[in-house]
């Protein structure tokens, strides 16, 4: 699996495709926040742990945080898709963090409930309206009001909380330090968490090898260096925290089936067609 992590500083992010321009396809990846996509017309394959499922026109898929997910485009989708911190729901804040839904989609969602596509493009309209000092108290009301209604719809299941704090906790620690020299050893000491039970919650929960993993979040900060600065290859890797060239050359081509450089030259090139998508941050 290539996974990236996106560790997004914004709370609130929202993008269409009303244009034709950007699919909704992209690789597996997990954040802290809630995604959710609604389908206007069209169709794309979701992703979410180890659900897949074809999400249609009036569907709306929904992602609790830090669940890998992905999506697959076939052809041009419309769509609005919403990337949402946590904190601007802390009404919802425990429903978040020991619950997840036993399926990510909602099938014929607006049909259902007329309401949620009004309460979206409401949130859309304050979202690029100028802001006032009353902005974030709307845009706050409107999506409490849409997950309400949203909630009603949907089947959750308990989880364990502290599974879901521990993974936060060793996601988080990951995200700010992949870096650095990582091992599971290194991250017993630091966050006094066994080593074997993060190694069990890497395969259980985010499918996946730990040094995989961290090789996922190198890989993914390596791609924006490549395409967005003109450092060399070698500062690159060692900025990224690769031991060596060599190393770092094989993680990524594993995953995209080029070399660093390679990569570097499709962006510049703009056949961008088959490397990864990621939100900005």
């Amino acid at each position: 699996m290539n996974l990236l992590y996106e560790n997004k500083s914004a709370d609130f992010y929202y993008r269409d495709n009303n244009s034709g321009t950007s699919h909704l396809k992209c690789r597996p990846h997990l954040h802290a926040s809630i995604e959710l996509v609604c389908m206007i017309d069209g169709e794309a394959e979701g992703h979410s742990g180890n659900n897949e499922c074809i999400i249609e026109k009036g569907d709306i898929f929904l992602v609790f945080p830090y669940q890998v997910h992905s999506f697959v485009s076939y052809t041009t989708e419309q769509y609005l898709l919403f990337i949402i911190n946590t904190d601007l729901m802390p009404e919802f804040s425990k429903l978040f963090s020991t619950s997840l839904p036993k399926s990510p989609i909602i099938k014929k969602a607006t049909t259902k409930n007329p309401k949620l596509i009004t309460f979206l493009y409401e949130i859309i309209k304050i979202h690029k309206s100028e802001k006032t000092k009353y902005s974030e108290i709307m845009l706050k009301g409107y999506l409490l009001a849409f997950f309400s209604e949203l909630f009603q719809l949907m089947d959750l299941s308990e989880t364990r909380s502290e599974n879901v704090d521990a993974l936060c906790e060793i996601v988080s620690y990951c995200s700010k330090h992949f870096n650095e020299p990582l091992s599971l050893e290194v991250l017993q000491e630091e966050l006094h968490i066994n080593k074997y039970y993060i190694s069990h919650l890497f395969s259980s929960k985010i499918n996946m090898r730990f040094n995989d993993y961290i090789n996922s979040l190198r890989i993914s900060c390596a791609c924006r260096y490549l395409s967005q600065s003109d450092m060399n290859v070698t500062e690159i890797c060692d900025l990224v925290g690769f031991s060596t060239l060599r190393t770092f050359n094989r993680a990524f081509a594993k995953h995209f089936n080029v070399s660093p450089s390679e990569y570097r030259k499709n962006i510049y090139a703009g056949t961008t067609k088959n490397l990864p998508i990621s939100y900005p941050s």
